[in-house]
């Protein structure tokens, strides 16, 4: 690759692959007490992918390469400098192109499942009863890494579905800017001709990747990227897709999903304020809240979960007067008024 090219390609690694994607996935096993396997295998991982990385990037960012280098080897078990470190030779025994491809399969599914969240307005933060995830002709559930895409989205239950189970309300618009220099004074007719385009058709464009138009006699192909697809979304629910997968979201919200989208409000609120007011990552607390009856029994019924995320000894329904708080806040979560104390223990 071009050193412009290979820049790009590492910072996105680092960026998408690496923090937003490893690390983040892997913040239990990096916390955990002790030192099991599990935990050294997450360090090893992690190490193996930053040391990798500045032998990557010595060339073109020589400076930063060599401090992270040299920071991973305090120990002295590397070389003098990066750039005296042979450079990286990908092992081609190592790839599992299999595992690979069902894990871009899985960051497809939690891709399109987050962009249906942000059109309907759902935070990640409030769970969901069930996703249903459609997979191409031809294509493979997640099988055991569903887990992930419900712990991405913060869903109860998947299913899975061929595309005819469910169909879909399909219909399609011309891209004029990308068709008009084509048809020119013909467009009007090319883009009518495109609307009245059944769901089937649509559904063989997306399939085979162009459909044919008949415009005053004469046929004239239209390809997939020459359209806008659009799709009507199912009653009750917020549907994504992309290359024959589709990603639908099942927006009922009962009392219990209603209940625990409430303490992880709570808990996004109680972090919020430990890194405002400057606690350490390790530092124990105290929560005083008060709030309304239906905050209080969200927080009773998940109290045991809201304590273990936010490092709490104790949650006291009441007033912090006179204990000494070192944080108060007044929230609105969900709509209901709440006031939060902290203070470290």
């Amino acid at each position: 690759l071009e050193p412009w090219r290979a820049g790009r390609v590492i910072e996105q690694f680092v960026m998408e692959d690496l923090s937003n994607w490893y690390v983040r996935r892997a913040r239990a096993r990096f916390w955990a007490s002790g030192l099991e396997a599990d935990k050294r295998a997450a360090y090893d991982t992690l190490f193996e992918c930053l040391e990798t990385v500045s032998r990557l990037a010595a060339p073109f960012l020589p400076f930063i390469s060599e401090r992270l280098y040299l920071q991973l080897h305090a120990a002295g078990d590397g070389q003098e400098s990066v750039h005296l470190a042979d450079y990286p030779v990908a092992e081609a025994a190592h790839l599992d192109e299999e595992l690979d491809r069902r894990m871009e399969d899985v960051r497809r599914a939690v891709r399109l499942g987050r962009a249906g969240r942000n059109r309907s307005g759902v935070k990640t933060r409030q769970p969901l009863g069930r996703v249903r995830i459609t997979v191409p002709d031809g294509g493979e559930p997640l099988g055991d890494l569903g887990d992930i895409v419900l712990e991405e989205l913060n869903v109860k239950a998947v299913d899975y579905a061929a595309p005819e189970d469910h169909p879909v309300e399909l219909s399609a618009k011309a891209k004029f800017d990308v068709l008009g220099p084509r048809f020119g004074k013909e467009m009007k007719k090319v883009a009518q001709a495109i609307q009245a385009l059944g769901a089937a058709d649509v559904q063989a464009l997306e399939r085979t990747g162009a459909v044919t138009v008949s415009v005053d006699g004469a046929e004239h192909e239209i390809k997939r990227e020459e359209v806008q697809v659009g799709h009507q979304d199912p009653e009750g629910w917020v549907l994504e897709r992309e290359a024959g997968w589709g990603v639908a979201l099942d927006l009922e919200i009962d009392e219990d999903l209603r209940q625990e989208g409430f303490a992880r409000e709570i808990v996004n609120k109680i972090q919020f304020m430990r890194k405002k007011a400057g606690f350490g990552i390790t530092d124990r607390i105290e929560v005083f809240f008060e709030a309304t009856d239906t905050l209080r029994a969200a927080i009773e019924r998940h109290e045991e979960m809201i304590r273990g995320e936010c490092q709490a000894d104790r949650i006291t329904a009441e007033s912090a007067d006179g204990t000494a708080a070192e944080a108060t806040e007044e929230w609105k979560i969900n709509g209901e008024p709440a006031v939060l104390s902290l203070r470290r223990v």
